[in-house]
């Protein structure tokens, strides 16, 4: 089983954080996995990934299992979710 971990430290305001919530909801969505949220935590899953995300003013953690066939994305969803957190990085 493959896995897709995203650690970051950052500097983000209430707002970069809510929109970086539906950027990886939004991502992760396209590629018919489900984001859960409850308050900066969410459940991630669908029949081939299981994981969670964190998201807060100060930390990003994203930690996905993906099965063999959701493990053909894996390059696609980490390159998409990192460049979101590089364009809200230099926003700030």
């Amino acid at each position: 089983m493959a896995r897709l971990c995203i650690n970051r430290d950052v500097e983000l305001d209430d707002e970069k954080v809510a929109s970086l919530k539906q950027l990886v909801s939004d991502e992760l969505g396209g590629h018919g996995i489900t984001t859960e949220w409850s308050g900066d935590q969410a459940r991630v899953h669908s029949r081939s990934v299981r994981g969670s995300c964190v998201l807060s003013n100060t930390r990003v953690e994203i930690d996905l299992k993906l099965d063999f066939l959701a493990s053909m994305f894996k390059r696609t969803i980490e390159e998409h979710l990192n460049k979101h957190l590089d364009d809200l990085a230099q926003e700030s």
